[in-house]
């Protein structure tokens, strides 16, 4: 995402030794433009996934589905009407560039529209 001028916000990257992990996510969603939501079985079953969810949600984040694997989990219902990016095939180079052009694009247009944009989780 570097790459594409995106800044990224990762759990196992972001949060310092010591540091409340809930709160560090909690504001690491806060901050973010955008939340990537990687659907799965296990995420779908996850109390952690789900509260992260949430929480993007209380703060009106755009959500971002990406499709990882087929879910036999019924979605979360803010999820039914969002589009997803079909990741089932592995991260491949055409599945990424997608994500990272319409980031790009988002981005865009949060900055022209509002001055903001620029985080993502």
């Amino acid at each position: 995402m570097a790459r594409y001028a995106i800044t990224t916000w990762r759990h196992d990257r972001d949060i310092q030794e010591g540091s409340d992990f809930t709160r560090a996510i909690e504001e690491g969603i806060e901050t973010a433009d955008n939340f990537l939501y990687f659907l799965s079985p296990a995420a779908l079953q996850s109390h952690y996934c789900q509260t992260e969810l949430r929480h993007a949600l209380q703060y009106h984040k755009r959500i971002i589905p990406l499709l990882i694997s087929l879910a036999g989990e019924a979605l979360p219902e803010a999820l039914w009407t969002l589009q997803y990016l079909d990741f089932t095939q592995g991260i491949h180079v055409v599945a990424f560039l997608r994500l990272s052009g319409r980031l790009s694009k988002t981005l865009l247009v949060d900055e022209a529209g509002s001055g903001e944009g620029s985080g993502l989780a």
